[in-house]
């Protein structure tokens, strides 16, 4: 069947539009949650969503991620990636019903992440399979269709890859358990996610020049909270702690030179800005930000809340 030639040109013209919005897109950075294991009205737990163009790319699913996901408008079935820092219940909760979203999908989806994102996905898998091969029965297919669009990576800090368009950098960082930090770079723009982590061997030269480092807010100064111990009496050990204190934090940023602090998975409580800033600026002369949820970070830009 011929097309009339009007119509071949306005697809055309349909194509090359939508080809120049993808190039044209910047990559955003956007918290979707930026509390901690303890519950929080305010804050769910950890997850951020970097998009360019029709990438979207989703970091660690805290409880109430993909809640959160739902009022920020985004599709799970149409999420490119689920990656992991690493597998703490306030970053991987919400991954049955994300892995579910993404199934439901028709598209090619990325699962990766430190050791054992394959066996926490390959569980997932054999638990819910009759689940979900009803659901994709609706629309005639099966699960056994769907995981051949399907890649799932363990991941070691190193590990370089691409989706779409933008690479993806990986480096290991010590926590309590294996935790890899990332790094996206779309042409001159650049997004690093810390993860969580106690200290920062190499993290200053994975993060430099980035334009927005979103860093975990461990030690910061909260309103009503208790005083800080003095350093030499009270300071533990970067191999006892779990989590970076601001001054740690706030000297990664400095020597990276990041354009943008961001600060995200806090714990319950009020944050005193004035007084942690006070630490943060004898290290850093950036622009710090004190994220929420569904804040969004246009790279370079201010930032600004849906």
């Amino acid at each position: 069947m011929a097309f009339p030639t009007k119509k071949i040109l306005l697809l055309a013209v349909c194509s090359l539009t939508s080809l120049s919005y993808a190039q044209a897109s910047p990559m955003v950075a956007t918290i979707i949650g930026s509390g901690s294991p303890d519950y929080n009205p305010e804050r769910v737990s950890a997850g951020v969503l970097i998009t360019q163009g029709d990438t979207q790319v989703l970091v660690d699913m805290g409880d109430g991620v993909n809640r959160n996901l739902k009022k920020f408008g985004v599709d799970a079935r149409k999420i490119d990636a689920l990656l992991f820092t690493h597998h703490h219940l306030d970053h991987n909760a919400d991954f049955s019903s994300l892995l579910t979203g993404v199934l439901m999908g028709r598209s090619d989806v990325l699962i990766a992440g430190p050791t054992q994102t394959k066996d926490f996905t390959n569980s997932n898998l054999s638990l819910y399979e009759q689940d979900l091969n009803y659901r994709l029965g609706k629309s005639k297919r099966s699960l056994d269709q769907r995981k051949k669009h399907l890649t799932v990576t363990d991941l070691k800090g190193g590990d370089s890859f691409k989706i779409d368009d933008i690479k993806v950098s990986t480096l290991s960082v010590p926590h309590t358990i294996e935790t890899i930090a990332f790094r996206f770079d779309y042409k001159d723009q650049s997004v690093v996610i810390s993860g969580d982590l106690s200290s920062g061997p190499g993290f200053a030269e994975f993060s430099k020049d980035a334009n927005c480092l979103i860093m975990d807010s461990g030690g910061m100064v909260m309103k009503n909270g208790k005083k800080k111990k003095d350093k030499k009496k009270g300071k533990k050990s970067t191999k006892q702690r779990a989590h970076l204190n601001l001054d740690d934090s706030s000297k990664l940023a400095g020597d990276a030179n990041v354009d943008k602090l961001v600060y995200t998975h806090f714990v319950r409580g009020k944050i005193d800005e004035e007084a942690s800033k006070e630490v943060i600026t004898k290290n850093y002369n950036g622009e710090i930000i004190f994220s929420t949820d569904l804040m969004s970070l246009d790279c370079g830009n201010t930032a600004q809340t849906k």
